[in-house]
């Protein structure tokens, strides 16, 4: 009886149960795919703001809402998303992908963002350079305020 007993609790313990070993690239893909979108939600909450900002600079602006457009480039089970965004009749295409629809769109509201700042930057100063006249009347517009 007591060898029985002693069988029984080998088959009990889980050092000695006898499941399947998982595929070493398996485990890996999973742990990968899941540090993976543990970034994607941090990113998504450090940076929640960037299709908000984008909004309200078109509001401000008095320009159409964004319009976002989101392509899954994977599998359903697997997806793999890309966002793109419409601002002022120019499109802005996230060049990565996301597991997580939201992280695409953020990271396309970030792209039309510096986008958009690069282009004010670049046409601002081009503008203020070529036409000292603009310069004065806008310091004549301040000091007479």
């Amino acid at each position: 009886m007591p060898k029985e007993i002693a069988q029984h609790e080998m088959l009990l313990d889980p050092e000695h149960s006898q499941k399947p070993q998982p595929n070493l690239q398996e485990v890996q893909n999973q742990a990968r795919d899941q540090q993976q979108s543990q970034q994607e939600r941090q990113s998504i909450l450090e940076h929640l703001k960037y299709k908000n900002r984008l909004q309200e600079y078109t509001h401000r602006a008095c320009m159409q809402l964004p319009v976002y457009q989101t392509m899954n480039e994977r599998f359903p089970h697997a997806p793999k998303f890309r966002s793109a965004v419409l601002v002022d009749g120019e499109t802005y295409t996230s060049p990565n992908t996301f597991s997580h629809r939201k992280a695409a769109e953020q990271d396309a509201a970030k792209h039309a963002l510096e986008g958009i700042a690069t282009k004010i930057r670049d046409k601002g100063c081009s503008l203020i350079c070529e036409d000292t006249t603009f310069c004065k009347s806008i310091l004549m517009n301040l000091l007479s305020r």
